[in-house]
């Protein structure tokens, strides 16, 4: 069996190391040993002495125990952000939190609000209140939690409202996330991951930071921490990331009054200023006019490796099934897939997420 790798982890991606690890130790990674807490709680635990190989923390805590040499500033890597959002008892009304009044309205219309003491996200609820000056209401009769889920105080019965990550609000069962506070009223919490310079395991643990900051792990981080679709009311997320919705959709795609009106749509958008965009056919047919084009490719076995790992599959079957949608996304009428003329390629095998932006940022910097 392999060697374990003790984690330190901020509560907001419990859900998704959990997820990742079986996966993680049945592609020849190590056994994760986790345990998840505060960031402010971690960083306490961390100078008292507590030993672990590998943190996940908010990016200013990460940069603090860097800065006291604690854990190795080359092996720091950004995973994803959060935002803090709201949530309700499982069948409860949801109320309309879109707009500062809206929430104000809200907040002081629940009989309690339930946040936590130590948690990034109680940190900024509670600036938050302050600022919009109802700190003095909410408070009188607030549930403030020392750290834990804030949702649990609605399974109770204790709050109305609870507040925190949406990650860590989808982790309890019996609620409904209302959705994010809004994202004017709020910066989103970066948090990044570093190996500990007291580590007996460098090379399993920078292996796990590798892993995590890929790009086949990239998407289900920021699923979990809350980055999610929604159409018509109805969340969507990890229904249009199935194998049926992504064969249907290339379908679609060649139909030339669909791909006249997506194109449309996604040209009044990039026609409102600075952009960055991403799709099959964006510097040939949406903006063939962009400053900068890169055409991302990968082998066809390491796409096919990324997407079994996004969504669970066999990777023999992927390859299949992406040979025949290439074929019919590279012949089709309208819109197909090619290359601009003058685009950049970048073959991303064998790079991670950060090498990929590390290149674009790069040709932007250039092209400035």
């Amino acid at each position: 069996m392999a060697e374990s790798v003790r984690v330190l982890s901020t509560l907001a991606l419990k859900g998704a190391v959990q997820n990742l690890a079986g996966r993680y130790q049945a592609a020849g990674g190590a056994q994760i040993d986790a345990d998840f807490a505060p960031t402010l709680a971690l960083l306490q635990r961390l100078r008292a002495g507590e030993a672990a190989d590998v943190v996940i923390l908010t990016r200013e805590g990460l940069d603090e125990v860097v800065r006291e040499g604690r854990v190795a500033s080359e092996s720091c890597v950004d995973l994803a952000r959060s935002y803090v959002g709201l949530a309700v008892k499982a069948g409860e009304p949801h109320p309309d939190i879109a707009t500062e009044p809206a929430l104000r309205a809200a907040l002081l219309g629940a009989r309690a609000v339930a946040y936590s003491r130590l948690g990034a996200s109680g940190i900024l609820f509670a600036k938050l209140i302050e600022r919009m000056g109802i700190a003095s209401e909410i408070n009188a009769r607030a549930v403030v939690i020392p750290q834990g889920f804030t949702a649990e105080r609605l399974v109770a019965g204790e709050a109305d409202l609870a507040v925190q990550q949406i990650s860590e609000l989808r982790q309890i069962g019996g609620i409904e996330v209302i959705g994010p506070i809004p994202h004017e009223l709020q910066t989103p919490a970066v948090f990044s991951a570093g190996r500990m310079t007291a580590s007996p395991r460098v090379a399993q643990s920078d292996r796990l930071l590798r892993y995590l900051a890929s790009a086949e792990v990239a998407p289900a981080l920021r699923i979990e921490l809350g980055e999610r679709v929604i159409c018509n009311g109805r969340d969507v997320t990890d229904a249009i990331r199935t194998p049926e919705v992504s064969e249907a959709a290339s379908r679609a795609a060649a139909d030339p009054t669909v791909r006249s009106a997506v194109v449309a749509q996604q040209q009044r958008l990039v026609a409102q200023g600075d952009w960055v965009a991403e799709g099959r056919d964006i510097g040939t047919v949406v903006a063939p006019d962009a400053a900068v084009k890169v055409f991302l490719t990968a082998s066809p076995e390491e796409r096919a490796r990324r997407r079994a790992e996004q969504i669970g599959a066999d990777v023999q079957t992927v390859l299949q099934e992406q040979a025949i949608r290439d074929e019919r996304d590279t012949t089709r009428e309208h819109s197909p897939l090619i290359a601009a003329p003058d685009a950049i390629q970048l073959d991303t095998t064998g790079l991670t997420q950060d090498d990929v932006i590390a290149h674009v940022a790069a040709l932007v910097e250039q092209a400035s």
